[in-house]
This record gives structure tokens, sequence and C-alpha cells, in this order.
């Protein structure tokens, strides 16, 4: 009988230990991590080089000015079809029968900020310009449309 109440009494002591250290208050850790980024002012931009006179003999240049914003901190690096410099040389195509190309550039120079949109965001402006050159437009098919379209990225 001796040795279970012995062993009773270690068997409640070990139980109230954990009790005994138990502290009456308590630290709550509160965090919040503040993700930054950069978004287009509208989904949607147009470089237009418009009816073109075939008998021209002028460098054809087109500008298409981008709006966008970015959490402030934070540099925006925009890339056009995943270049962060121009010049980038591309085609416009003819969609359809007879298939046909129309180079062109398009360059563009790293924005810089210009001013707080909004409380905490940094508004910016890049202007890209298209360049056609008359021996490409003077060799293309007359009466036909030409398109293209690039992927404009902000990181992050």
């Amino acid at each position: 009988m001796r040795h279970a109440t012995g062993a009773i009494a270690i068997a409640l002591a070990a139980t109230l230990a954990p009790l005994a250290s138990m502290a009456a208050d308590a630290t709550l850790a509160i965090s919040a991590q503040i993700v930054g980024y950069c978004r287009f002012a509208q989904p949607v931009h147009h470089l237009i080089f418009g009816e073109i006179d075939a008998t021209d003999h002028r460098i054809l240049t087109r500008t298409a000015t981008l709006e966008y914003e970015c959490s402030d901190g934070v540099a925006g690096q925009l890339q056009v079809d995943g270049k962060t410099q121009g010049p980038l040389t591309r085609h416009l195509m003819r969609v359809g029968s007879p298939a046909a190309r129309l180079p062109y550039q398009i360059e563009w120079t790293a924005p810089e900020p210009s001013q707080a949109a909004s409380p905490g965001m940094v508004s910016s402006t890049v202007t890209l310009t298209g360049t056609m050159l008359p021996a490409h437009y003077r060799a293309a098919s007359a009466a036909l449309d030409y398109f293209d379209s690039l992927t404009l990225t902000l990181n992050p």
C-alpha cells in the first residue's frame, strides 16, 4: 500500500506541475506584410499608324502614352514583349489571304515616377514610339489591313 500511495503522489505532482507554471498573462504577436504592386490605368492601349499613302516618302512616326501607378517604394519595370529596352522590331501582319507582313519598330525609355496618384501610390507615364520606313510601307499591298499586338508587363 505504501508504494501505491507514493506512486499516486508522484503522478499527482506531475499533473499539477504544468498548472503551476502557466502564466496569468500572454502575448499575442501581430504582423502584416505590405505587398507592392504596379497596375496600368487602362488595360488596352493603341498605337495607330492609320491610313498610309503608299506614294509618301516620309518616315511615319506614331506614339502611344501609357499611364500606370505603383505602390510607393516599388520601382515598376515595364517590359514590352519581354524586353526592358527598345528598339523592338516587329511586323504588322495581314490577317487572311494573301498573307503579308509590314515591318515597324517600337522604342521607349524607362519612365520616371511623376507624382503621387493617391496616398501610397506613385504615378508614371511612358511613351512608346512606333516608326515605319517608307521602303516598307511602299512595298506593301494596298487595300489590306495589318494588325499586331504586344504584351505589356509591369513588374512587380
